[in-house]
């Protein structure tokens, strides 16, 4: 793992990691969370990059392809007891609808209510509000 950061390759490092994760025992939930929060991290700095770099066709396919990896991740991550520091990397980094799209398949309603109305969004809140409703979890709102 130092090798890839010596050299500067995050996306090897974020691979690398990936795969250590999914190789990880279940039971090592230590581990787990470890290696998930380094690879978010990893995979955040990658979309940061990403982003400062998006100028034209190519750049913005880069960004949609690094955005897609960082969400399939968030997934890959759902079950693991790291909401909180996940959430805080994804704020401080700005990907504020990462940050809501990972609350929501989570089932972590109150967040995704909570980003909505921050942004001053109440019709998405209200939508949502309705949505979570029609699947039975209105109740624990």
């Amino acid at each position: 793992a130092l090798r890839f950061l010596q050299a500067g390759n995050k996306a090897a490092l974020l691979e690398y990691v990936r795969c250590r994760l999914q190789q990880c025992p279940a039971d090592d939930t230590v581990t787990r969370a470890l290696l998930a929060v380094w690879a978010v991290e990893v995979a955040l700095a990658n979309l940061n990059e990403a982003r400062l770099q998006a100028h034209g066709a190519r750049g913005q396919e880069t960004l949609k392809a690094e955005r897609t990896k960082l969400q399939n991740l968030l997934r890959d991550c759902k079950d693991l007891d790291i909401h909180e520091p996940l959430y805080h990397l994804l704020q401080s980094h700005g990907w504020l609808e990462e940050l809501a799209l990972f609350a929501e398949v989570r089932r972590d309603f109150s967040t995704v209510i909570l980003h909505h109305v921050s942004r001053r969004d109440c019709v998405s809140a209200i939508r949502k509000l309705a949505e979570f409703q029609g699947t039975g979890v209105g109740e624990a709102l």
